[in-house]
């Protein structure tokens, strides 16, 4: 809501103190800072950053990234999080050190299209990558990544899963729909050729690949026809 509606919240409720957007999050304590003061910096210089774990002592998710920039027809997120937005590796990195601290067995790794990381801040898709530094990571046992575009999924990232032990042979692959014309009308970059050829190409590089996927069954248009 702040994120999209921030002008309209102060002005519809003014006494609400301070309104954060998700992109400013790394600035949230300077923020509160100028808010209270510095005088009251010892008393209230908490570490915002530390995780809690909410999902049990078994596994944790671990953001990449923030919002999106794919812009189908049928999602308001890019409207309200933002274009896509990725984390630096390192970060990343620090914060799953952390989690694998705590005990946590399995890392899944979310964000809006999990497989385009990386190239807003260094020029190129990363996941292969970044999947590559975590599984150095002692104490994780799984790790596995969603909601990954087919147009993102990359020979290297199938390798990289097939080759990485600590990597679950498991695709989150959200095709949405498999009509060429609803799919362009969902503004989708993928076509069902290039989707069937995909999952082709799974199964016969990683045999016992599990599959997973959302499809969104009706999908409206605007027509002038009555019915």
């Amino acid at each position: 809501m702040v994120e999209r509606y921030k002008e309209d919240l102060e002005k519809l409720i003014p006494e609400v103190d301070l309104y954060i957007k998700i992109k400013e999050y790394e600035k949230m304590w300077e923020m509160i800072k100028n808010l209270i003061g510095d005088k009251n910096e010892k008393k209230y210089n908490l570490d915002f950053k530390k995780r809690v774990i909410t999902t049990g002592d078994s596994y944790a998710y671990l953001k990449i990234a923030e919002g999106c920039s794919n812009n189908c027809t049928y999602c308001a997120i890019p409207y309200i999080q933002g274009k896509y937005i990725s984390r630096e590796i390192e970060d990343i990195l620090e914060e799953a050190k952390l989690i694998a601290k705590k005990g946590i067995k399995e890392l899944i790794i979310i964000a809006q299209d999990t497989g385009r990381y990386g190239e807003d801040i260094y020029g190129k898709r990363m996941l292969p990558k970044l999947l590559k530094e975590l599984c150095k990571i002692d104490g994780f046992k799984w790790i596995r990544f969603l909601y990954t575009y087919p147009e993102t999924i990359t020979e290297e990232l199938i390798q990289v899963v097939k080759e990485e032990a600590k990597i679950c042979k498991y695709f989150d692959i959200p095709i949405q729909h498999i009509s060429n014309k609803v799919l362009k009308r969902m503004n989708r970059k993928s076509d069902q050729d290039s989707i069937e050829k995909l999952i082709q190409m799974l199964r016969k590089e990683i045999p016992n690949v599990v599959l997973r996927t959302t499809l969104i069954v009706g999908f409206p248009r605007r027509d002038r026809r009555r019915f």
